[in-house]
């Protein structure tokens, strides 16, 4: 539009950031990867517990309450590979 308003095209487009699909892509990332660096002995399928999770989400400026960490963390709870640091050089001894 502004170029055809007679005006300069921006250097950068404006983005703009979906927190909430940020948040879950963030909980889907945390979920592979505790599943295959943590060993968690917990009642919610050795699930990161959601007090580590708030805190992670609040560095990133993201909320989302408990039942709404539960439901995006649930399809990732035996899942130890996939993550998108998949291809990053990591040794990993889990016995």
């Amino acid at each position: 539009m502004r170029i055809a308003r007679g005006e300069h095209p921006q250097r950068t487009p404006d983005f703009i950031e979906n927190k909430e699909l940020s948040a879950q892509s963030l909980i889907r990332e945390l979920s592979i990867l505790s599943n295959t660096f943590l060993f968690i002995e917990n009642s919610k399928a050795g699930r990161l517990p959601k007090t580590v999770t708030h805190r992670i989400l609040s560095i990133v400026d993201a909320d989302g309450c408990a039942r709404w960490i539960d439901k995006y963390q649930k399809p990732f709870d035996d899942q130890v590979s996939g993550a998108l640091t998949d291809d990053m050089p990591v040794l990993v001894d889990r016995d």
